[in-house]
């Protein structure tokens, strides 16, 4: 896996506030605390006791919180923008499945149609075919996991051994875009819709 640079960048940033800010002070004052009389209960209290070391204490688990906090929002944020990066290849995915399936249920010889459309902020990929048009009542149901097994048996939810239907409307759903299923002109109709890239 190819590791960003700047995600590596932000990592060793991270851990070093977290070595700079808490781990250091909070040894230094676990060693002095401790390194005169061993461990023992009242070094526990004179730690807790002193002001300037129960500040040094509380100071140091704070940061190590705020350091926390600020790792996980970090890490959040680069995980949307990397989803967010990969939209035009789960929309790409979610194509092929659609092209694939109707290559697999067309006649031999036929033509598999591509229409592209688009309205104010959505945009619509239409592929056509003349292979076995999904009845009304099995459409959405054919784009379940739950419908894999049973789907399998019925010719006419067009389903073969893989899981193409499926992939793609999980590819669409994760690109922020659905797939829908329909019928024009006695062929099938598998319509890819989602908002259009501003």
């Amino acid at each position: 896996m190819k590791r960003d640079p700047v995600v590596a960048s932000a990592v060793l940033l991270v851990w070093a506030a977290v070595a700079l800010f808490v781990l250091y002070p909070l040894g230094r004052l676990l060693v002095v605390t401790f390194w005169n009389g061993g461990p023992s209960l009242d070094a526990v209290r004179g730690l807790v006791g002193d002001w300037t070391h129960r500040a040094a204490l509380v100071n140091s688990l704070l940061l190590a919180a705020l350091v926390g906090v600020a790792g996980t929002a970090l890490g959040l944020a680069f995980a949307l923008l990397a989803v967010r990066a990969n939209l035009p290849r789960w929309v790409g995915r979610a194509l092929d499945n659609l092209l694939a399936n109707s290559l697999q249920y067309s006649q031999t010889g036929s033509l598999v149609t591509i229409e592209l459309a688009a309205g104010d902020e959505v945009g619509i990929i239409i592929v056509l075919d003349d292979g076995p048009v999904v009845p009304p009542e099995l459409r959405s149901w054919a784009l379940l996991m739950e419908a894999q097994n049973d789907a399998k048996r019925r010719f006419e939810a067009r389903y073969g051994r893989g899981l193409g239907l499926y992939c793609a409307a999980q590819a669409a759903r994760i690109a922020g875009a659905r797939v829908a299923l329909g019928e024009r002109a006695g062929g099938s109709m598998f319509e890819l819709s989602g908002p259009l890239a501003r």
